[in-house]
Formats: structure tokens, sequence, C-alpha cells
């Protein structure tokens, strides 16, 4: 029975020492050194027992910390690519900003020459928005609102008509008017004039 016993210590104790060197043959000192460790198992099986188990707890450690360790590299991965994404939506940002600032400014519209720049009025077609029309008897807007020529009230029999910006691209109205709408002002809509007369 010890001879059996021996035999599977001397097994066991090869195997870890070959994992350790396994590369490397052992000298005869070492070997020496292993037999004699072996001997001391076989005296006491008890610690061989024990030498198992701490063995296999140990191993349950190293295969948790390989699995928390895989973890964390497939997190690490997942914030890698998250921020790959990021710096390439900077990366487009920037470049539509670029190209915003050097696209060329809205065109303005040209207007009659007069002394009085209350009384010029725009030339070619013009695109505005119109953003509500008032009964006059029931709703009359103040005459001392603050108007511009990009804000005007224009009065007609029964109403007064607020209107907004003044675009030689329809394009450019049909901007304001999503945004308006978007904001609020659901009855936006896009008004024409030529040389400054309204087109029905």
């Amino acid at each position: 029975m010890r001879k059996i016993l021996f035999s599977i210590v001397c097994i066991s104790l090869s195997i870890a020492v070959g994992s350790v060197n396994a590369q490397k043959q052992l000298s005869k000192e070492e070997e020496k050194e292993w037999k004699k460790t072996a001997k001391e198992y076989v005296k006491n099986p008890e610690a061989l027992a024990q030498l198992t188990k701490d063995k296999q707890e140990l191993q349950r450690i190293n295969n948790s910390l390989e699995s928390d360790n895989n973890l964390l590299k497939t997190q690490m991965n997942t914030k890698d690519n998250r921020i790959a994404s990021l710096e390439s939506q900077i990366d487009q940002l920037s470049m539509d900003l670029e190209a915003a600032q050097m696209a060329e400014p809205i065109s303005q519209p040209v207007f009659t020459s007069t002394d009085n720049p209350d009384e010029r009025v725009p030339m070619g077609t013009i695109y505005r928005v119109q953003i509500g029309a008032f009964e006059k008897d029931k709703n009359k807007i103040p005459s001392e609102l603050d108007t511009t020529k990009d804000l005007t009230i224009e009065q007609s029999e029964n109403y007064q008509k607020i209107v907004l910006g003044q675009f030689t691209s329809k394009t450019e109205a049909d901007k304001l008017q999503k945004h308006l709408r978007k904001v609020g002002v659901k009855d936006a809509w896009v008004v024409v004039y030529k040389d400054g007369v309204r087109v029905p």
C-alpha cells in the first residue's frame, strides 16, 4: 500500500514540477529533493490531501480571475468601440461646421433706392413667412408695435398680417417656416412678393 501511495505522490509531484519546468529535465539533486518530499507525503497523507485541496482551490481562483479578466477585456473593447464612434461623430460634426462656415451667406434682396429706408421696396421675387392674420375689429395689433424690414405688419381691408424675413431663395424661406412650425407657430406659411407686391 505504501508503495502505491508513494507512486501516486511521485506522479503528482512530477506533474506539478513538469508544469513549472516543462522544458527542463530535473537534475540529480532536484530529483533527490523531490523524492525526499514524496516520502514525507507518504508518511503524512493528510498533508497530501491538503495540498491537493489547496491546488484545486487555487485552480478555482485562477479560473475565476481568468473569467473576470475576459469580462473586463470585453467591456474595454465595448468602450473602445464607443469612443471610436464618438470620435468619428465629432470629426463629422467638425467637417459639417467647417463647411457651414465656408458656405456662401444667404443672399439679400436688392431694394429700390430712396432717401427714406422705410420706403425702400425689395425688387425681384422675394419670399417671406406669414405667421398670423388677425381681424382688425376683434384683435387689432397696436400700431406702436416695433417693426423692421424683416418683421412687418401688412394692412388689408379686414386683416392685419404679420410677416417675417426677406429671402431671394424659397429654400431659405421654407427652412424658416419649418423652424417656426417646429417651435409651435402652426399657421406659418411662405408667401411670395414680386417687386414689393404680394402675389396672390
